[in-house]
């Protein structure tokens, strides 16, 4: 098991609130140590703040906690040796709230928009990532080229692990844009930890399967980092492809800067659509398998090229699954709460090992049938009971449980929402489906989890 990537508390932050909150109550409280030390606090004071802000970095949450500290600071400096802060008999009840206030003042931000933090990778491999542009000889402009996420198993290692993205400035700003969410909710993205080293060294000791990954409509290659990274550390090469002008941003390697082109979602544009998604898929892949782009090759070589799969989210879902109807050298898929965007699906179109995990939210709104496009997507979600498939139904989610977003802020979640339980058992589910049908080892892995969860609702045909 590959530990190095723990979760590590943010230490100087947290020492740093509390310090100021313990040493406002002291205040307010008319405490001793507070006349008596009142020199060495606000210097400890003041050395919290610049450490918090030097080795945990900035970030907008701390802000009350910043204008808190200078009043602890200014309030320490106006008291005299022999003399204490005299409040009137009469504000002690105003006392008393003032300090609840300052502590709800605090601690609302940091709970109302965290970080979003990824478990420590479970598998035997550290994980390398590198991004790919792929040319499409056809077209001599930016839009069908694609950018890939590359993720694999990787070994020897040294150095700080990868920023969350390239860009995270543009890329906060377009997926605020296309979410329709404050540009608060991904204010906080730089600070996402990874745990992938930018082009680690290949791990050469085996061959790997290869993953095609799909995001959503809107959104972007590397949505599902917690999963991808965890898959890697298990021994698979994962390409996850960013389709532009879909995604909420695109970075080309020359800079080029392609943001998510508005259009209208309707059922009929999203069905003839997905053909070209589709066909971007298939471009990657072929692109691949080709090995002739030095940018790739060393990874490309420890592929075993029978054993391909494809996972996607929401549209991408979409594209995994016709991906393996349509495919033949894709030979497992998972889509990830995917509306079935496409031709229908007839019998006996489904022979392949095939997994739908659905959000609880996602089911509900299918049923109460109170928009015309969920309506839709459940009659189309009957298309695919077809014999070997797997249907799971997650509690406490809707559609962005599936995605890095899902950590982003509960004020966006649905009701009991645990993003890290839910991003554990998407893994697990994915990581034994994959090892069943990819690497033929762990083949009740899938069947084991499940029925030590019974929360979770399972259909198998």
């Amino acid at each position: 098991m590959y530990l190095k990537g723990e979760e590590k508390m943010r230490f100087f932050e947290i020492l740093f609130i509390g310090f100021t909150l313990l040493t406002l109550g002291s205040i307010i409280l008319k405490f001793d140590v507070a006349k008596r030390y009142r020199k060495p606090i606000a210097m400890t004071e003041i050395g919290l703040m610049i450490l918090s802000l030097l080795i945990d970095s900035y970030r907008w949450q701390i802000i009350p906690t910043y204008g808190l500290a200078i009043l602890v600071i200014v309030l320490l400096f106006t008291l005299k040796s022999k003399e204490e802060i005299r409040f009137p008999k009469s504000l002690v009840v105003g006392k008393i709230v003032g300090a609840l206030l300052a502590i709800l003042v605090t601690i609302s931000p940091l709970y109302a928009f965290p970080i979003t933090q990824f478990k420590a990778l479970s598998g035997n491999y550290e994980v390398g990532t590198r991004s790919v542009m792929l040319t499409n000889n056809k077209n001599k402009k930016n839009e069908k080229d694609m950018m890939i996420q590359l993720y694999y198993p990787s070994v020897d290692n040294k150095g700080k692990f990868t920023d969350y993205s390239v860009d995270i400035d543009g890329l906060r700003h377009e997926l605020a844009r296309t979410q329709g969410m404050p540009d608060m909710i991904t204010g906080h993205m730089n600070q996402i930890k990874t745990h992938s080293y930018l082009d680690g060294k290949v791990a050469s000791d085996e061959t790997f399967p290869l993953l095609i990954f799909s995001h959503g409509m809107t959104l972007y290659n590397r949505q599902n980092t917690f999963q991808l990274e965890e898959l890697a550390s298990h021994g698979y090469v994962i390409a996850a492809v960013n389709y532009t002008k879909d995604s909420a941003l695109t970075l080309f390697e020359n800079q080029a800067y392609v943001p998510y082109e508005d259009k209208d979602l309707t059922l009929d544009y999203l069905d003839k659509h997905n053909l070209e998604w589709q066909a971007d898929a298939r471009f990657v892949l072929d692109s691949l398998l080709d090995k002739k782009n030095k940018k790739y090759d060393d990874v490309m070589k420890q592929v075993d090229t029978d054993k391909i799969g494809a996972l996607g989210h929401s549209y991408g879902g979409a594209t995994s699954t016709y991906s393996l109807i349509n495919d033949d050298r894709i030979k497992a898929a998972i889509n990830m709460d995917g509306g079935f965007y496409g031709p229908a699906i007839k019998e006996g179109d489904i022979t392949k090992p095939f997994l739908l995990m659905n959000a609880s939210d996602t089911i509900k709104n299918m049923k109460e049938g109170k928009d015309p496009l969920f309506v839709e997507c459940g009659i189309r979600n009957d298309q695919v009971n077809q014999p070997g498939v797997y249907k799971l139904i997650l509690p406490n989610t809707d559609h962005g449980s599936f995605t890095d977003l899902a950590g982003f802020s509960p004020l966006i979640a649905v009701k009991n929402a645990d993003y890290k339980k839910t991003f554990e058992t998407i893994n697990q589910v994915s990581l034994g489906f994959f090892d069943q049908h990819l690497k033929g080892k762990n083949k009740k892995a899938v069947d084991s989890f499940l029925n030590e969860h019974k929360d979770i609702k399972v259909e198998k045909y």
